[in-house]
């Protein structure tokens, strides 16, 4: 089992602003993360998952359906509701 674990853009050590990203950069960035970790020789391809909290369920399958490389997902206390429809709530 490998983990890969990063924070959103300005948050804890990573670079960046997260005040004017939106979810379109948030979901590229997983993207970028999900391509980097494939790339990795000890990485089984068909077996790369995602485990997201909060709105990494809104971001995960936007990238699932985009990437190809995602078997599975595993969304904790994500959101039901479409993103308009969170986002309006919050």
């Amino acid at each position: 089992v490998a983990t890969l674990v990063y924070d959103k853009r300005g948050c804890g050590e990573s670079d960046g602003t997260l005040d004017n990203a939106t979810f379109a950069d948030l979901a590229s960035d997983l993207a970028a993360m999900v391509e980097a970790a494939s790339k990795l020789p000890d990485i089984q391809k068909n077996k790369i998952g995602l485990l997201g909290i909060d709105q990494a369920g809104l971001i995960m399958p936007s990238v699932a359906a985009t990437s190809g490389k995602i078997s599975y997902m595993v969304n904790l206390s994500g959101s039901a509701l479409p993103m308009r429809e969170s986002e309006l709530q919050a």
